[in-house]
């Protein structure tokens, strides 16, 4: 079995996975043919610049807020708090939404002032206040530009797993 890294097989910088991944996209293909796995996975993390608007706070990557080849590293922290299991366990999409997410996503900080999730059975258009709110209004354009970051990235790697 023979293991191997992009970066250290062909020289490009660890956050070629992140923000060039035509380069990786290259070196993946070139190491399936020099190295003829029996199987692969190209392994391609996430859009640097995706991670970059959503303002990812439980991991730093290179070429983000570190150099280009620092390691990928996820940040300890405190993302369930001891008097959450309860709400997490009694609904798992509620908490995510309203807990989870702004926590490890600043971008998506308002989230958290969301009412509970089953409040809206009796409409959704008694929220949609919140959603004039000049935060929501932020947190929607870090959204969509993190959106456009990600097509872009997934176009260019394409077919990679093939």
């Amino acid at each position: 079995m023979v293991l191997a890294e992009p970066h250290s097989y062909s020289g490009i910088p660890k956050s070629a996975a992140f923000y060039d991944p035509i380069t990786l996209k290259r070196t993946m293909r070139k190491m399936a043919v020099d190295l003829e796995p029996d199987m692969g996975e190209p392994g391609f993390p996430s859009c640097g610049a995706a991670m970059t608007e959503l303002d990812v706070q439980n991991c730093v990557w290179p070429g983000g807020p570190k150099p280009p080849d620092y390691e990928y590293q996820f940040v300890e922290g405190e993302y369930m708090k001891e008097d959450e299991y309860d709400m997490f366990l009694n609904d798992p999409s509620d908490f995510v939404l309203r807990r989870y997410l702004p926590r490890i996503y600043a971008a998506l900080a308002p989230l958290a002032k969301l009412p509970p999730l089953d409040n809206m059975f009796m409409g959704f258009e008694g929220l949609t206040p919140l959603f004039a709110r000049t935060e929501f209004q932020e947190m929607a354009k870090h959204l969509t530009k993190a959106g456009r970051h990600m097509q872009e990235f997934r176009k260019c790697v394409g077919d990679a797993n093939e």
